[in-house]
């Protein structure tokens, strides 16, 4: 069990960061409590309690029936030098940050625009081109808004909050000024971001992706050579790894929910069988390591949800949620909340797993593939499981697979197969799928392997979202499977 930074932190340190790196620099205006509120999925209470902590420290200015102002203006000498330092420092990490932007960023922004409505495409089209007159800063400001506006489209939780993790980890504002920009169009056959752009809105969506993959390629090598040369002009600064962070989970990360997640997951995969009776709450608690009052929570929420049914003297039996408590469920906002996360991490993930497990391929060994045939064996092993920890275990990048292991914290599989409860799981849509990507992988097949993965995931979001809508979830239409050419 982990504790891990509440929204509250969450927000507070985002802002406080884009403020300080200069992302939204002096003399700016914040979006609105509300705005706020919907971008970074918190509470309008926890945007107005991180106002009053930005402006008592100074960053910002607020008044009643005004915009918010950014007011904290850093000495450009100073500011300057603590970013080389920064870059200097973390070189290899931030190398590693542009070369997963490159595998990954196309794919999601490419995705946006499919589900993009044609009016807000256009509508976001216009604002591009009216900035296409200005200097390259603001050109390259207004290109973070486009894309930033694309992923909002989506209704994604995670969209928005994985591209702005990597943003400020990347700190491109500092790369990207006037004659990198030069260099970026004239060294690495890279026209223009109006270049890029015209495939995402005429929705040629190969194209989209093919386009932003040179310009991040192009955007990839640039900081190179510029990383080079600062390491060229420090070599004073030493290298102290800053590894990139993100967190899937922020504010549904507290020691009760980690519990309930993980009861849930053993009761719909079948290692807690319907009808018995969990250890006692001491037990648990000594389990867990945590307080009896922690695990009285998680059993709370386990009734709630119609996966246990807790008695006086006789202790808590395991359940099957029925179809009543499931609607009941979704009435609830904390629940809603958390299957919608839920379909948004399937929804990324069908969008990272190409790219993951096509990078992974050649490192998986031929010992890693009898461990692998050992595992299924185990009928109470799970093959898409066994599958994905296998990419995550071999992917080269330490970004990418930051990205997999958090994404598959929340990513329970008993919640999937608890609408299976007659069958067996070796007799599962899913399982069937999964053992066709096994076989790729055994012949060496890498392209049907990476596509077989992405297809496993996309049955997964396809059977979750259609249940959710019939329990009367209707957002749950807004997550959209990713077809060709995602997969």
């Amino acid at each position: 069990m982990q504790r891990k930074e509440t929204l509250f932190e969450y927000l507070y340190h985002s802002l406080r960061e884009e403020i300080i790196s200069g992302r939204i620099p002096f003399g700016s205006t914040l979006p609105s409590i509300m705005r706020l509120s919907e971008l970074y999925h918190v509470g309008v209470r926890t945007v107005r309690d991180v106002m009053v902590r930005l402006k008592q420290e100074g960053y910002i200015k607020t008044e009643e029936r005004k915009p918010m102002i950014v007011i904290y203006r850093q000495d450009q000498r100073k500011q300057k030098s603590a970013a080389i330092r920064y870059i200097v420092e973390n070189q290899h990490s931030l190398r590693d940050v542009y070369a997963t932007m490159t595998l990954i960023m196309p794919r999601i922004l490419s995705f946006s625009v499919q589900v993009c409505s044609d009016y807000a495409l256009h509508r976001l089209e216009e604002k591009v081109k009216e900035a296409s007159a200005k200097n390259a800063a603001f050109r390259w400001k207004t290109n973070l808004k486009f894309f930033y506006a694309l992923l909002d489209q989506t209704h994604n939780m995670f969209f928005r909050d994985l591209f702005s993790s990597l943003e400020l980890y990347a700190r491109p504002t500092f790369f990207f000024q006037e004659k990198q920009f030069s260099n970026l169009q004239n060294s690495f056959q890279f026209q223009n971001i109006l270049w890029v752009q015209e495939a995402m809105y005429s929705r040629q969506l190969t194209e989209s992706m093919n386009r932003l993959t040179r310009m991040y390629a192009a955007v990839q090598k640039t900081v190179e050579l510029q990383i080079q040369e600062l390491c060229r002009q420090s070599p004073h600064i030493k290298q102290t790894e800053k590894p990139f962070l993100w967190h899937s989970d922020r504010g549904r990360d507290h020691l009760h929910v980690q519990i309930t997640r993980d009861l849930i997951d053993k009761i719909g995969t079948g290692k807690l069988a319907v009808g018995t009776r969990l250890p006692s709450e001491a037990e648990l608690a000594s389990q867990y390591r945590v307080s009896v009052a922690t695990i009285r929570k998680a059993l709370a929420s386990l009734n709630e949800l119609g996966y246990a049914k807790t008695q006086n003297v006789k202790g808590t039996t395991v359940c099957m949620q029925d179809g009543d408590i499931a609607a009941k469920c979704m009435q609830i906002k904390v629940y809603r909340e958390d299957t919608l996360r839920y379909l948004s991490g399937l929804q990324l993930m069908i969008l990272l797993m190409k790219p993951a497990a096509s990078s992974a391929f050649p490192f998986i060994s031929a010992k890693a593939l009898l461990q692998l045939q050992c595992d299924l064996q185990d009928k109470n092993r799970i093959p898409l499981d066994c599958l994905t920890a296998l990419v995550r275990r071999y992917v080269p990048s330490k970004t990418l697979q930051t990205l997999m292991t958090e994404l598959g914290k929340i990513l329970c599989w008993g919640y999937y197969y608890s609408f299976y409860l007659q069958k067996q799981h070796g007799s599962t849509i899913l399982n069937r799928k999964s053992m066709e990507a096994v076989k790729y992988l055994m012949e060496g097949n890498q392209e049907a392997f990476s596509r077989q993965l992405c297809i496993c995931y996309a049955h997964i979001l396809d059977v979750v979202r259609s249940n959710m809508i019939d329990l009367k979830l209707f957002e749950a239409s807004y997550m959209i499977t990713p077809k060709e050419p995602f997969l």
